[in-house]
């Protein structure tokens, strides 16, 4: 388009928009919120102010026309027209992201010094915003915080694409003048050289150093840009890497073991439990079955994100997930974690009711003597090793002294004990190696779509009941006491939904009731099970609905890697043996709607970190059960590896 235009103001938008406040401006002109007057919906037009802003609009919206990923902010369409004296005008009109961008995250944090674990998901959202870009053949060009929106939700999308470049053209880029930011473009661009993808990570490395800093590099040494310039394109220097960030992130090296410790137990599949065939559960690397009458709430229902999962296949799952997963290597030297792919829930599973303690423990005895022979065990003595089991930890602790429930010795093999060991439920007082995951529940999506979509269903849920209880009763007097008791006080309250589940109930067996009735409750509560912690915390969460505890082991001190610190922040906890465990309507009732409403968006928010995606899924754009095990072991590892080397070094100097 020509320069020499007579470029206006445009004229207020049409009669079927209505034009709101400006909430933002830029070199191409102005951003104002705007409602469709046709259904209340909001969206954002830009409008150009000048010829060069009028060339960055058409760019922008030819660029977005045909894009379609949950991390490109979508463009609705444009609007051209000639005023009175002839001169082009133009409205683009896009999807509004009620977050704002990174850079009013920034603000919120004194103007920068995001924690790492922000920074993580951001860029991990970014990166998957540019690998799709550049599948399509286009380079961003002007990647930065300001140019990095959020959902309400938190998902990142990338915007203003005024300076996007197709890379088909970058024959033409060269010795021409390629649009950008000066402080985060990349040196071959400053010096005309060229534009190729590389060019965004640069600047996604600009980028990331923003967000923990709160300023791109060299922002500090030069106020004047075109210094700024002529130190990048000319200079050898490289950003410095914060000191604050993590030195080594994930590289986790999958052991190849013989089949015996893991798919060759699945042949005998109909024996693996003595009280149920779990064939039908071992199927979908461990999803189980497809549920085809689930509320989906999205037309994204393929693939079917919902499966009748088993409570005890986490094992499965997670191996399935990390044999696909991006920090996955095959180089055991580049790798910080060493995982021990084990089926050992559903192995002792299988074995309890064999009386001979020797044969009972030998798949666990032969799998210590088999690590404790690789080159690769024996460089930090297996403390970078970690395994996954789906059962409870006492399902693996069965001592000389103790009762015999059908446990064998697993965690107690003197190398086992050297390992990480993630299980559904840790031994609270003797589990210092052990580190709690979540159980499975029956959601497993293959998009950020499909999980954003589930969240906002859960946000709109009506919850016309207080409080429900899902359980039966159990024998025994310490947990009878707190079922019974909990039993009593919902079929006495008209608040309260109880699904009793003595008897073979059906109800209690179908993940569309359960999940139901939760999604319909404002609190649910949890009872310890057999054990201390149980599945139904998990199918609590996912369905939006405020759990409530009555022993501190049913989550506190069970899943401090997935949980937030501040426990009143997203749950209530009444002690069973308190007051307030008597009557529990009165207590939940105290509580404010406000802060009822507060604890259930934390609640929501939480969803996708305790959920396990689909083992097949990529470019999922959020973090969860498998990604946040992984990130919080290679910190654990290293710290601990890091211990050792102090104390060995302290050793020395005596």
């Amino acid at each position: 388009m020509s320069r020499n235009c007579n470029c206006m103001f445009p004229d207020p938008l049409p009669g079927k928009w209505l034009k709101g406040k400006a909430i933002g401006s830029g070199a191409f002109g102005t951003v104002h919120l705007a409602l469709n007057k046709a259904n209340g919906s909001l969206f954002v037009v830009k409008s150009a102010e000048s010829c060069a802003g009028l060339e960055s609009l058409e760019n922008e919206a030819n660029i977005l026309e045909g894009l379609n990923s949950p991390f490109i902010v979508q463009c609705m369409g444009k609007e051209l027209s000639k005023g009175l004296n002839g001169e082009r005008k133009i409205n683009v009109f896009m999807e509004y992201m009620a977050g704002g961008s990174l850079s009013d995250v920034a603000e919120k944090f004194g103007g920068g010094a995001m924690d790492e674990e922000m920074i993580r998901l951001f860029t991990r959202g970014i990166l998957y915003g540019l690998k799709y870009l550049h599948e399509q053949g286009i380079v961003h060009c002007d990647l930065k915080c300001t140019n990095v929106l959020l959902g309400s939700s938190g998902n990142v999308k990338l915007t203003d694409f005024g300076c996007a470049k197709r890379i088909k053209d970058m024959k033409e880029t060269l010795g021409q003048s390629v649009g950008g930011t000066p402080l985060w473009m990349a040196p071959e661009i400053l010096r005309n050289e060229g534009l190729d993808y590389s060019a965004d990570i640069w600047s996604l490395g600009c980028t990331v150093i923003e967000m923990a800093t709160g300023k791109p590099p060299w922002s500090d040494e030069f106020t004047n840009p075109a210094a700024a310039i002529l130190k990048i394109a000319c200079s050898n220097d490289k950003p410095l890497f914060p000191s604050k960030f993590s030195k080594k992130g994930v590289s986790v090296y999958v052991y190849n073991l013989p089949a015996e410790f893991n798919l060759g137990l699945l042949e005998d599949c109909s024996h693996l439990n003595v009280y149920t065939n779990m064939c039908p559960h071992v199927a979908n690397h461990g999803l189980g079955q497809p549920l085809n009458n689930m509320d989906h709430g999205s037309a994204d229902s393929n693939p079917n994100p919902w499966f009748a999962t088993h409570q005890f296949i986490a094992e499965m799952i997670f191996h399935a997930r990390v044999e696909n997963h991006p920090c996955r290597t095959w180089d055991p030297s580049e790798a910080n974690l060493f995982y021990v792919p084990f089926y050992g829930g559903l192995h002792v599973s299988s074995k309890f009711r064999e009386a001979n303690h020797t044969i009972r423990d030998a798949l666990a005895v032969r799998l210590a003597d088999y690590l404790e022979s690789q080159p690769t065990w024996r460089k930090n003595h297996g403390k970078d090793h970690f395994i996954a089991l789906g059962r409870t930890s006492w399902d693996f602790m069965r001592t000389d002294s103790g009762p015999d429930f059908g446990a064998n010795c697993l965690l107690n093999l003197p190398c086992v004990k050297n390992m990480s060991v993630l299980t559904v439920e840790r031994n609270p007082w003797k589990g210092s190696n052990q580190h709690g995951i979540p159980y499975p529940s029956y959601f497993h999506p293959s998009t950020s779509h499909q999980m954003l979509t589930w969240q906002d269903m859960m946000r709109q849920s009506n919850r016309p009941h207080l409080f429900s209880f899902i359980g039966a009763p159990r024998k025994g007097v310490d947990k009878a006491a707190i079922r019974d008791e909990m039993i009593k006080q919902c079929g006495e309250s008209s608040r309260c939904k109880l699904v009793k589940c003595d008897r073979g109930n059906p109800k209690c067996y179908d993940p569309a009731e359960i999940l139901g009735v939760m999604r319909e409750s404002q609190f649910c509560l949890q009872a310890p099970g057999d054990s201390f912690t149980r599945r139904s915390t998990f199918d609590s969460i996912l369905s939006g609905c405020i759990p409530v505890f009555f022993s501190r082991h049913t989550a506190y001190t069970q899943y401090a890697w997935f949980l937030p610190t501040e426990e009143s922040n997203y749950s209530v906890y009444m002690d069973e043996q308190s007051d307030e465990s008597k009557r529990i309507e009165e207590e939940l009732l105290k509580i404010p709607k406000e802060e009822v409403e507060r604890m259930r968006a934390r609640v929501i928010d939480m969803i996708p970190r305790l959920t396990y995606v689909h083992p097949n899924a990529s470019d999922i754009g959020f973090e969860d059960a498998v990604d946040v095990a992984l990130e919080a072991l290679a910190k654990h590892v290293r710290d601990k590896l890091q211990d050792d080397n102090n104390n060995a070094a302290i050793a020395e100097s005596m």
